[in-house]
């Protein structure tokens, strides 16, 4: 036991490399929230774009929306950090966010539409048979369906999307796998700061999921 409290005294407290991975933890929770919240409104755009009558429109959209999820998220930040914002004075931790939004705004449009298509339209068409507007259809019948069948695909692209902030480490932005790489030179025991992390990720995903568990259930209790 004393070893295991030395161990971790000489990794993370000895001359204060605790505020190393302090700042990777924040920049990686900061990375993962902006860029999903973002990305989710960016995704509801593109949703939009893709359905529209317009044929132009909706082309578009669709071709947004394939790029982005067709190109690699490190590819797509070095494109951003070294081709588009080359020239500018421009905070790198910015620039990964609007790679990450990017990618996650794709994932959502996908998820959305994927969602749009499980809503019956029998039960929308008995709604407004029965004197319903169409807000009172959306609120009453689309919204639950979809939202209840997107839950779990959100669930899966929060983790997709903060396993994704590890790679910013390639523009040497401060996140906790390059916090750990950057202490492995001075900690005596570099495997236990990769466990720490691991955790650190598992704890966030599962009280996201929980969070999420619990906002479909208050949605359902507010609906019916």
């Amino acid at each position: 036991m004393n070893d295991v409290v030395e161990t971790l005294q000489n990794t993370f407290f000895v001359d204060n490399k605790y505020l190393i991975f302090l700042e990777g933890f924040v920049n990686t929770l900061i990375l993962t929230f902006v860029s999903l919240i973002l990305g989710i409104l960016l995704g509801l755009l593109l949703t939009r774009m893709v359905y529209s009558k317009n044929k132009k429109i909706s082309k578009l959209g669709w071709a947004i929306s394939t790029f982005f999820v067709e190109i690699p998220t490190v590819v797509l930040l070095m494109i951003i950090v070294y081709i588009i914002f080359s020239h500018i004075a421009f905070p790198v931790l910015i620039a990964a966010i609007i790679a990450l939004t990017f990618k996650a705004a794709a994932y959502h449009e996908g998820i959305f539409e994927a969602v749009y298509k499980t809503v019956d339209n029998g039960e929308i068409e008995a709604a407004r048979s029965l004197g319903m507007t169409k807000w009172q259809t959306f609120k009453k019948v689309m919204f639950p369906q979809a939202f209840e069948a997107a839950v779990p695909l959100m669930k899966s692209q929060f983790v997709s999307t903060m396993q994704e902030t590890s790679i910013v480490g390639y523009l040497a932005i401060m996140d906790m796998t390059l916090a750990v790489t950057t202490l492995t030179d001075r900690i005596v025991d570099s495997f236990l700061g990769y466990i720490i992390i691991t955790v650190i990720y598992m704890l966030i995903s599962a009280l996201v999921k929980q969070l999420l568990n619990r906002l479909l259930i208050r949605v359902k209790e507010h609906i019916i």
